[in-house]
Parts: C-alpha cells; sequence; structure tokens
C-alpha cells in the first residue's frame, strides 16, 4: 500500500465520496500510529521489520492495530487527566 500517507477524500476509490468513505476514514485514522511505526521502522531499522517477519505491507494489520489501540488509549487516559485536573 504505496499510497498510505497520501490522504484523499474517496479512500474506498469508488469515484465518488460517499457515507462509505467515512468508514474508511476511522480506519485511517485509527492505525496511523501503528502504520506511522512500521514506516519509520521500514526507513531506520528494516532488519528489524524482517526479523520479525513484518513490512509496510502490513499496514491495518494485527501489529499495527495494537500499537494503534494502545496509542489512542493513552491518549484518551491523558486527556481526561489533563479534563479532571
Amino acid at each position: 500500500m504505496e499510497d498510505r500517507w497520501h490522504f484523499q477524500v474517496d479512500l474506498n476509490y469508488d469515484g465518488m465520496f460517499t457515507i462509505s468513505d467515512l468508514g474508511a476514514w476511522f480506519k485511517y485514522a485509527f492505525f496511523a500510529p501503528g502504520d506511522g511505526l512500521l514506516y519509520i521502522l521500514d526507513g531506520s531499522a528494516p532488519g528489524l521489520l524482517r526479523f520479525f517477519e513484518m513490512s509496510t505491507a502490513d499496514y491495518g494489520g494485527w501489529f499495527s492495530g495494537i500499537v494503534s489501540g494502545l496509542t489512542w488509549l493513552v491518549v484518551v487516559i491523558i486527556s481526561e487527566a489533563v479534563d479532571s485536573g
């Protein structure tokens, strides 16, 4: 998925902006932290990714999902702490 970091409105590539693109936007935003880590590791430590049998082809996969989920959880916790304090 070479175009991961090229955002466009029509994310499902059906030629028009529709309500189904909203789900694709959510997925795009949710997986951004994990996909970003894969992208960084691919450029700075490709041997590490090879060792774990991963690559940028794994965008949106289990590793990206775990990293992204933990990242968004930390963001929510920090946001709540800032709001309450």
